[in-house]
């Protein structure tokens, strides 16, 4: 039996993939090898932005 994500799965998958590379990513490598964490204020900020994506 074949499976096949919906248009609509899919859609969600690369708007995720996006935000991913676009903000979360670059984010966490501002941070990688400092011995800071990512401000809570920045991840609220991220949660937000992932919302209204």
């Amino acid at each position: 039996m074949e499976y096949d994500d919906s248009e609509k799965a899919k859609e969600v998958a690369e708007r995720t993939r996006a935000f991913m590379d676009e903000e979360v990513l670059p984010t966490e490598r501002e941070y990688l090898g400092t011995n800071e964490q990512i401000p809570h204020s920045r991840i609220e900020e991220l949660r937000e932005e992932a919302k209204e994506r």
